[in-house]
């Protein structure tokens, strides 16, 4: 029981090990201890939260942490209680000290897909499913909102260019979108040198910031080959 809510605990685990119990004793011995990590996962309020679960289910704490390695976690659902969820209070996220949950937009929702390629595998491109995770799971992990340069991964690839650098208005979400679908699977290039861009090129008078000196390269780019 305790090997199955130690999994369930970590996300990264859930993907690396399933409900491999041994795998995840394992894991425990030779560095799980040693990085301090510790069960968390609630199987009882897990099973209260859901009433398709507990009827499903009962009383068995090992099938619902089961439930939720092999299905739930994929599926959005949480062990946190859902009444204290709901009470959250919103404000500015991007304190850069204390910052309270906030909702994630559309466009950070695809960003917080893009920066955790679990949660692209889980979730694809179901915005909806990305923002609860946040909600229930992402804010409390202390998981970064966006970490991924979705103008970079388009320049560091010629036919990302070409097909999607003429549509400027909607250039980051195909960028994401293409992403998440194919470049984690394909192991994509996504780093753009735009400090050397602007350098070579004498551009540094012209941009007040890197995403306008990428779209520049970017524009470019597409007048040279089309």
């Amino acid at each position: 029981a305790e090997a199955l809510a130690y999994i369930a605990s970590h996300t990264d685990l859930i993907g690396a090990f399933g409900t491999d119990i041994q795998a995840a004793k394992d894991h425990y011995a030779n560095s799980g201890y040693e990085e301090g990590r510790t069960i968390t996962f609630n199987a009882t309020q897990y099973l209260s939260n859901y009433s398709d679960l507990n009827a499903a289910f009962g009383t068995d704490l090992d099938a619902a942490t089961k439930h939720y390695i092999n299905s739930g976690f994929g599926e959005g659902r949480t062990d946190a209680d859902l009444s204290t969820l709901r009470t959250i209070t919103t404000s500015d996220r991007t304190s850069s000290t204390t910052s309270s949950y906030q909702p994630l937009s559309d466009i950070e929702a695809l960003n917080y897909l893009a920066s955790h390629s679990d949660l692209a595998q889980a979730f694809g491109l179901n915005t909806d499913e990305a923002k609860e995770h946040y909600a229930l799971h992402g804010y409390s992990e202390g998981r970064v909102v966006d970490n991924f340069d979705e103008l970079g991964y388009v320049a560091s690839n010629p036919d990302l260019m070409i097909e999607f650098g003429s549509d400027t208005n909607n250039l980051e979400i195909n960028g994401l979108s293409h992403y998440i679908t194919y470049g984690i699977n394909d192991n994509r290039s996504t780093t753009f040198d735009v400090a050397s861009y602007i350098s070579d090129n004498n551009l540094t008078s012209q941009f007040s910031n890197d995403d306008a000196a990428k779209k520049h390269y970017i524009s470019n780019y597409i007048s040279e080959n089309l």
